[in-house]
């Protein structure tokens, strides 16, 4: 009997996680959660009237239609809970915390040349953190846990930096474990890279199969396939960035040679032609000059290797671009886009899309924050 009542709680729970889920993306009705979700109309009232109950989920209107009963949209409360988030960076650091949706809802950063070692970096974001809670009279147990966010390569297993570029002082340090001890929250650690892509794979629901790749002093990139992240063996997947382009070519502090970070990264770019504005050479370019015509064509010629690898790799739907390469990104994602689809083999079966996505000041410290809510859906029981 108890193994029963076990199990019936645990699908009872799974079934709660999979709506709150289904919610998350989009207000979405009942009607519409049923037909997803695959449970009876019962039960999906039954579920979300509970949730409701609660104060985890709220009517927000009908939707539109011109034939038959309009349907109730049902939304997650976002600020049923919080999370925390910390950002790790080559030039700062920066603490935040969010709603449940990933919007910022407070922030601080300093610079990181303000720091003498990895101890004070700790000290500083645990003793930050607490105050933004104290400094908007939130409940410290109303916090869902602390996402760190961090250029890789990490080990998310253990919660170790390992050895990102130009963050030397953090190398090897156990972030996850020391915040924990100083916290009692949940902690966790996840390549900046990732927790893009799982925001991307939030908003575009449609989209089940893509890189997204961060391009600005280094590249950073996560695949995600059928609509969940690749991880690889020990998730150290996505590393698009040490991806050798040419098989001779320039030495990497990774141990190899020719990668693309080599090539493509901005400050391997402004080095090879010798600017200092990235953003002047796009103008120019949309005027038709040919010497910054010739910058867009060599990003092209390189990322464009890289990225005909990933798809050809992965059979990817679309990339997903985003950092300094962003700024009026329509005529280069064209020469990027005609060049992935002249040269992938998957392309022959279907086009490939090359997107830019802007982000806002903010959605890179909301976008620490979504593993750790992404743990919460997962994980939530009742009550």
């Amino acid at each position: 009997m108890k193994s029963y009542a076990k199990n019936v709680q645990s699908i009872k729970n799974d079934n709660r996680a999979t709506i709150l889920n289904l919610i998350r993306k989009a207000p979405v009705s009942r009607a519409e959660i049923s037909a997803v979700a695959g449970l009876s109309k019962s039960s999906v009232t039954m579920i979300t009237n509970a949730l409701i109950s609660e104060g985890q989920v709220r009517e927000i209107g009908t939707e539109e239609s011109t034939v038959g009963r309009k349907r109730i949209l049902l939304d997650i409360v976002a600020d049923y809970r919080f999370a925390a988030g910390i950002i790790l960076h080559r030039r700062d650091i920066k603490v935040c915390l969010t709603d449940l949706k990933g919007e910022v809802i407070t922030r601080a950063s300093t610079a990181i040349e303000n720091f003498r070692s990895a101890d004070e970096v700790i000290d500083y974001t645990v003793n930050t953190v607490f105050e933004l809670i104290d400094r908007l009279s939130l409940k410290k147990e109303d916090c869902i846990g602390i996402g760190i966010s961090c250029p890789g390569p990490l080990d998310i297993t253990r919660g170790v930096v390992l050895s990102p570029p130009h963050l030397d002082m953090l190398h090897n340090v156990a972030f996850c474990d020391k915040i924990r001890e100083k916290t009692g929250m949940n902690v966790s650690l996840e390549n900046n890279a990732v927790l893009l892509a799982m925001r991307e794979n939030l908003i575009r629901d449609k989209m089940q199969n893509f890189m997204s790749v961060i391009i600005s002093h280094g590249i950073g990139s996560a695949v995600v396939t059928a609509g969940e992240i690749y991880r690889g063996a020990l998730g150290f997947s996505g590393e698009l960035g040490h991806i050798s382009v040419v098989a001779d070519g320039l030495r990497c502090p990774c141990g190899n040679c020719g990668c693309l970070e080599r090539y493509v990264s901005l400050s391997a770019l402004k080095e090879h032609f010798g600017f200092t504005d990235y953003k002047q050479k796009v103008d120019m370019a949309y005027e038709g000059d040919e010497e910054a015509l010739s910058v867009l064509r060599y990003i092209t010629t390189y990322l464009g290797s890289g990225l005909v690898s990933a798809v050809n790799l992965f059979d990817l739907d679309a990339v997903i671009l985003h950092g300094d390469y962003s700024y009026r990104p329509e005529l280069l994602n064209g020469m990027l886009k005609k060049y992935i689809n002249k040269n992938s083999v998957v392309a022959a079966v279907h086009g490939v899309e090359v997107i830019s996505s802007p982000e806002r000041n903010d959605r890179a410290e909301g976008n620490s924050t979504a593993a750790i809510i992404e743990q919460y859906f997962d994980q939530i029981l009742e009550g």
